[in-house]
């Protein structure tokens, strides 16, 4: 599959000589300087998107790794708090269950000693 043409590689295609000197047919002065000049706009903005878009990337890359670099210690503190905190939970409910325990066998001594 043959690659796709840019309008300036078209306009080059057709009005420049092996040399690379452009070839104006009689009476299309005007126009000729108007697509030469079209021709190097678009060559000049290709270079300068071409550019931004790998300024762009760079950037992108450059922000995502400072962000993985600042965000890391965060997520590992988090991780370490969040497993602490599952672990006072645990130890919160199985005080619990041993209160409730306790208050049973308390329950059970105080109304069976015939104090009532």
């Amino acid at each position: 599959m043959a690659t796709k043409q840019t309008i300036a590689e078209k306009i080059r295609k057709h009005y420049n000589s092996e040399n690379g000197e452009w070839i104006i047919p009689a009476g299309k002065m005007k126009e000729a300087k108007l697509l030469k000049e079209a021709c190097e706009t678009i060559e000049k903005q290709t270079d300068r998107i071409r550019v931004l878009r790998t300024n762009s990337n760079n950037t992108w890359h450059a922000t995502t790794k400072a962000q993985t670099e600042l965000t890391k210690p965060y997520e590992e503190k988090i991780s370490t708090i969040t497993t602490e905190l599952k672990l006072e939970r645990k130890r919160i409910s199985e005080l619990k269950e041993a209160f409730k325990s306790v208050n049973n066998i308390f329950e059970a001594t105080y109304f069976n000693s015939g104090f009532w």
